[in-house]
């Protein structure tokens, strides 16, 4: 192969790796809430949406509620990822996200409940188009490493392509992390318990409920 030619052939490609580093934007109306790392076309407008959320509940007895929680979150297919005392974290589809919830908040009083919901659409689309244009820039040097006739040209061409290989690893990897985390949800719980009223207090209340009840019955 001509040097010249060979050199003009590796700039063309440098450059058009260096465009693909910059990713043209898309609108949510032209994506799916789906992704895929084969780069299948979207076909709906919806965003992706990741969802993590965190429960804290005051209940009686946080043992038995934990046998509760545990069948709750079985019953919607839930994992349990992690546990320390009376606080754990589940992983669950995020089509059962909201029932789950609903169903936690059944056990005892809610104390807090915080949900953090993030779009991820943009980075999502923002990485396949990335991903893509590394995968046709890494078939170009594959093309040009057949046609090169010295060992310095090879030498560079692989060097590239074990470059573009590693970025193309990493996005992979990230398209599937966010996949996980749009198709799972993550659900913290803490338990609390309530704490028990004194003799002052247990009189007291018992005081206030007859109170409560002759009004009721006059």
């Amino acid at each position: 192969m001509n040097k010249t030619y060979f050199l003009a052939l590796l700039s063309l490609l440098l450059f058009v790796n260096c465009r693909g580093a910059n990713p043209p934007q898309h609108s949510l109306s032209n994506h799916t809430s789906a992704i895929d790392v084969a780069l299948t076309e979207p076909s709906s407008s919806e965003p992706l949406i990741s969802h993590e959320a965190l429960m804290e509940l005051l209940v009686e007895h946080p043992d038995s509620s934990f046998k509760t929680i545990n069948r709750i979150f079985g019953q919607n297919n839930g994992l349990l990822i992690s546990r320390n005392n009376y606080q754990f974290s589940y992983r669950i589809p995020s089509a059962s996200f909201s029932k789950t919830l609903e169903d936690l908040a059944g056990i005892g009083k809610v104390k807090q409940r915080l949900i953090n919901s993030r779009d991820v659409t943009n980075q999502v689309f923002n990485s396949q188009d990335r991903l893509s244009s590394l995968k046709k820039v890494k078939e170009r040097y594959l093309n040009l490493l057949q046609q090169a006739n010295s060992v310095s040209d090879m030498l560079s061409i692989e060097k590239e392509l074990e470059r573009i290989s590693g970025e193309i690893e990493i996005l992979e990897s990230e398209l599937k992390r966010l996949q996980s985390s749009i198709d799972h949800s993550i659900i913290n719980v803490v338990l609390k318990q309530k704490k028990k009223a004194g003799i002052i207090g247990a009189i007291g209340k018992g005081i206030y409920s007859g109170v409560k009840w002759l009004f009721v019955r006059n």
